[in-house]
């Protein structure tokens, strides 16, 4: 026979009216950001001043946007729709539109990327996209998972000299002069 405690009456009726805390509402509720008012679409996607950051991160290397991303706006589009195109993101019932749902994807993209090239905590990044510090956690880690499988097709060593070829061209238009000589260095 299980060990009965003993309870004298005194100490129950203690417990019977000591009241219970019920749960207080959350006194600052979270309520789910209007993406196209985050500080990141403001200052970089707005259609306004996208034209501009376009420019600037693609051909300046220190640009703010490029400091920030560490990639070129252009990128972070082809980003986006390759992560939208492979069904890699979905829309969620806050999405309520097509344009909502990109510009989300976009935010979470440019997220990954300041977390990548500047060690910024996910908490940090709900000031600039009013998304949830849960939201760009989850995000972070499909995003490394989805890129780290489709390296192949992004990174790869010539193949033989006519895409060396390319590859320094390519370079060259870009001027990364000596990026096609470390390409021969390393094979």
């Amino acid at each position: 026979m299980p060990h009965e405690i003993a309870v004298d009456d005194e100490a129950r009726s203690a417990e019977e009216e000591t009241p219970v805390r019920s749960c207080l509402p959350n006194e600052f509720p979270y309520k789910y950001g209007v993406v196209f008012k985050a500080n990141w679409y403001n200052k970089f996607l707005h259609p306004s001043v996208c034209v501009k950051t376009l420019r600037l991160s693609s051909c300046n290397r220190w640009s703010e946007f490029r400091s920030y991303f560490c990639l070129t706006l252009e990128k972070v589009e082809e980003l986006t729709n390759l992560f939208i195109d492979r069904e890699w993101c979905t829309p969620s019932r806050r999405d309520l539109d097509d344009e909502v749902f990109y510009m989300r994807t976009q935010l979470r993209i440019l997220g990954a990327l300041n977390v990548l090239g500047n060690h910024t905590p996910f908490r940090q990044l709900t000031i600039n996209t009013k998304l949830s510090t849960e939201d760009h956690r989850l995000f972070f880690h499909k995003f490394i998972e989805k890129l780290s499988c489709v390296k192949d097709d992004f990174i790869r060593y010539p193949d033989n000299f006519d895409d060396l070829k390319s590859v320094m061209e390519n370079t060259r238009q870009k001027s990364f002069q000596d990026a096609g000589g470390l390409l021969m260095l390393c094979t």
